[in-house]
């Protein structure tokens, strides 16, 4: 299965060095949606499981001589998840690769990448998906049309469902959505 993602990824990458860009962008969908089905076939690990997926992941990285800060960035990212916090912005910053020669960069990127990959062609990786820009059309339509794809996610929930936190400490419904 990894070997599928793989040639779908060098596909991509040789599209792309082809000048094919439209045809690299659905291989690039290819490769994630292939991500995603695998990693949950597998099981997405939560808890204890994640702390020891981290901890393998980072001795792998280890061996392998990896990045200093990005090192740095995963230990303190692997104490938060021991805690059960979230992770400072200053813990792990904006995170940049080079698409040449996959270099990872924690905060600015330098002008250009040791692959000679400029700045603004590096790929930044955002921390969650629904981060990533949106022109302002589709600003406006979210914001046209969200109002009604709430009010049906809410319908048919009693006051009490309203008023109950997914966790601790967190906002209910009737706090984010000014249901009262």
């Amino acid at each position: 299965m990894t070997d599928n993602i793989i040639r779908l990824v060098r596909a991509a990458r040789g599209s792309e060095a082809g000048g094919y860009n439209n045809v690299a962008k659905l291989l690039w969908a290819l490769a994630y949606a292939e991500e995603v089905k695998q990693s949950n076939a597998t099981g997405v690990p939560r808890g204890a499981d994640l702390e020891a997926d981290l901890s393998s992941i980072m001795d792998d990285l280890r061996g392998q001589g990896a990045n200093k800060a990005v090192m740095s960035a995963l230990e303190k990212g692997l104490l938060a998840i021991r805690e059960d916090r979230p992770v400072p912005y200053e813990d792990i910053p904006a995170v940049h690769v080079g698409r040449t020669e996959g270099e990872i960069y924690l905060g600015d990127p330098p002008e250009f990448s040791g692959g000679h990959d400029h700045w603004l062609g590096m790929r930044e990786f955002r921390p969650v998906w629904y981060l990533d820009p949106l022109s302002p059309t589709e600003v406006l339509a979210a914001l046209e049309n969200n109002p009604p794809i709430i009010d049906a996610q809410l319908a048919g929930l009693t006051e009490r469902q309203l008023l109950v936190a997914p966790a601790a400490g967190e906002w209910n419904c009737t706090n984010c959505c000014g249901t009262s």
